[in-house]
């Protein structure tokens, strides 16, 4: 019961912190995009390198946003098949 109550804390501990990965990634990108777009309203004078390697970063972003996402989902679902096993032991 005691390896039962471990786990549901290190799942618990570890959500915690993909949250504030996400929460970092999302505020991340959304400072590129509005960077992006200051570029873009430039026109001809924007750098074609740099107006590149904003929209790599945020694509790799977004790619990251959506690993926290399924890793939160999967602890979820970790977190509940624990509690059900834990009640049924207790």
């Amino acid at each position: 019961m005691e390896l039962l109550r471990e786990k549901v804390d290190l799942l618990r501990t570890t959500k915690k912190y993909l949250n504030n990965q996400l929460k970092g990634v999302e505020e991340n990108t959304k400072v590129i995009i509005q960077e992006r777009n200051e570029m873009l309203k430039k026109g001809e004078k924007a750098d074609t390198i740099a107006l590149l390697l904003y929209s790599n970063t945020i694509q790799q972003n977004i790619s990251y946003i959506d690993r926290l996402n399924a890793n939160l989902e999967k602890i979820a679902l970790n977190r509940s098949q624990q509690r059900m096993n834990f009640q049924r032991m207790g």
